[in-house]
């Protein structure tokens, strides 16, 4: 009886806070809270963008069993849009987008949805930051993340998306 008595307080404790609905631009239908402030028009544009990703999403699940719970997997994720179009990563890398899997949140340049890395972000979030086996452990850590992602590309490509 304790044992289950602890489990369940780890797990509530665990839960993703929502944030504060003043710091909430927009909630997509899928559930992503993009967070206050972001450009003009944004929030008008991402819903469109979200429904293409998950179309890609769909064609995914032969190759990583966890795209055939994408919409599930994302649900919940904060997105923050960065008032830049490139920045230092803190890793010598510069980024347009970054995944913070530990706190269910995607960072994106301040371009449109349909032309930022929405997409390829998603796909990290989905993957939890861990990529499909086989991984590729020769090329550096920004090839161990997108190990086997070549149909992601594609999928994402046929979209019109940025892969």
């Amino acid at each position: 009886m304790r044992t289950t008595l602890v489990l369940l307080l780890c797990a509530c404790g665990s839960a993703p806070v929502r944030p504060a609905p003043s710091e909430i631009a927009c909630e997509t239908d899928n559930g992503l809270l993009v967070l206050n402030p972001v450009p003009i028009g944004w929030c008008d544009e991402v819903q469109g963008v979200e429904d293409r990703i998950f179309q890609a999403f769909r064609t995914l699940g032969e190759v990583d069993e966890r795209f055939k719970s994408s919409m599930a997997r994302t649900r919940g994720w904060k997105v923050v849009v960065k008032d830049a179009a490139i920045w230092d990563d803190g890793n010598g890398s510069f980024a347009l987008g970054q995944t913070d899997c530990p706190n269910r949140t995607i960072i994106l340049n301040n371009n449109r949805p349909a032309s930022n890395v929405l997409g390829h972000e998603m796909a990290h979030a989905v993957q939890q930051c861990v990529p499909a086996l086989p991984w590729d452990l020769d090329g550096g850590i920004q090839t161990y993340y997108h190990s086997n992602w070549a149909p992601i590309y594609a999928a994402l490509q046929k979209q019109n998306l940025r892969p």
